[in-house]
């Protein structure tokens, strides 16, 4: 009997936004016992740019965009099981949104203003969004520059973001005391300069479950990089891997230990690029090996870490336009099908994000 729902995947269809839940029937993600398929919404061209993460009670909320109307819109699922979906701010075009929930269980989004050039957060209190621009001038953007969002277990909020005027990758901090209305300023440090990465913009930022560590993932220097904050304004660079590393995303065991899901090859030409996953060791070192070597094969991938810290990676199989989960164990990697997504058909783009 199914009575756990510990991880959920997500991704994006042109016409509606789906949701698949993986259930297991304990507390601790291994090997997956089956899939709930779920929709979300299917009001107008929804869920580009989406993202989700989950509560305390292991609900999902969900950021997204719709291109018809240019709303950023949210989405959480309620105790009966049903859909809340709100309004953020209506924009123009497709917008690329991340989302953190923190321990108070409340929602925080941030997002791109592609026309303003700047760079808004919105959280909700009282449900009513409250949107703030955080750096009023980040320079040129397009589709595929996302900054990224985490929230830490104390709740403090923690930003990764490219500052294409500076060539720098940004981090922020803002942290919470008592109520969601008490609050500080943000907290700006520079994690990475002259990067010259001339796209791929999309930085991948997460917190050590267990000492809060902050940690960015990252592509710059022709490189897939990894930075590690020792400090305030000290941060530990390293390049993870040769050649180019782009569209990461990163997650941190409870061990520690990184993993990053990434696209590989020696130049960053779509055809060219492979699914690969960084693994780093009690060491230090990373192991790099390649998880779909068709080319564009997880060109959206996203990689969660379980209990057991065990990596789980989700990505859509190019070849086969196959939605496809794959997950690590010392006997090596193993695959599983999720479901087929037709090339042609309703389906569009694809994001995914593990929680």
């Amino acid at each position: 009997m199914v009575n756990h729902i510990k991880t959920i995947l997500k991704y994006k269809a042109v016409f509606f936004l789906t949701t698949i839940f993986l259930l297991t029937t304990s507390s601790v993600l291994a090997v997956p016992t089956s899939w709930l398929y779920e929709l979300v919404d299917n009001n107008g061209d929804v869920g580009y740019g989406l993202d989700l993460a989950l509560d305390s009670f292991n609900r999902p909320h969900i950021s997204y965009s719709s291109f018809d109307d240019g709303y950023i819109k949210y989405a959480r699922q309620l105790k009966d099981g049903s859909w809340d979906i709100q309004v953020v701010e209506q924009l123009e075009g497709r917008i690329m949104t991340s989302i953190a929930v923190d321990q108070r269980n409340q929602p925080h989004i941030l997002y791109l203003d592609w026309n303003n050039q700047c760079l808004k957060y919105a959280r909700l209190i009282n449900n009513d969004w409250r949107v703030e621009i955080i750096d009023p001038a980040v320079g040129y953007m397009d589709r595929l520059n996302c900054p990224s969002i985490t929230a830490d277990s104390l709740g403090h909020i923690h930003i990764a973001y490219y500052d294409h005027i500076t060539d720098c990758m940004m981090y922020a901090r803002r942290s919470y005391s008592v109520s969601i209305t008490s609050v500080s300023s943000w907290h700006f440090e520079i994690v990475d300069s002259n990067l010259n990465p001339y796209f791929w913009l999309l930085p991948s930022i997460a917190t050590d479950p267990i000492t809060n560590q902050v940690r960015v993932a990252y592509y710059g220097h022709h490189s897939l990089m990894h930075a590690v904050q020792l400090g305030i304004d000290d941060w530990q660079t390293e390049a993870v891997g040769p050649d180019c590393g782009v569209n990461p995303s990163l997650a941190i065991g409870e061990n520690g230990l990184s993993a990053i899901s990434y696209m590989h090859g020696e130049d960053i030409i779509e055809d060219d690029l492979c699914l690969m996953c960084a693994r780093q060791q009690d060491s230090g070192d990373w192991i790099c090996e390649i998880i779909d070597p068709y080319p564009r094969s997880g060109t959206d991938s996203s990689v969660a870490v379980d209990a057991n810290n065990i990596p789980h990676i989700a990505y859509i199989q190019y070849s086969q336009r196959d939605l496809v989960h794959v997950y690590w164990t010392p006997s090596g990697w193993h695959n599983e099908f999720v479901t087929d997504i037709h090339h042609g058909g309703p389906w569009g783009q694809e994001w995914f994000h593990w929680s």
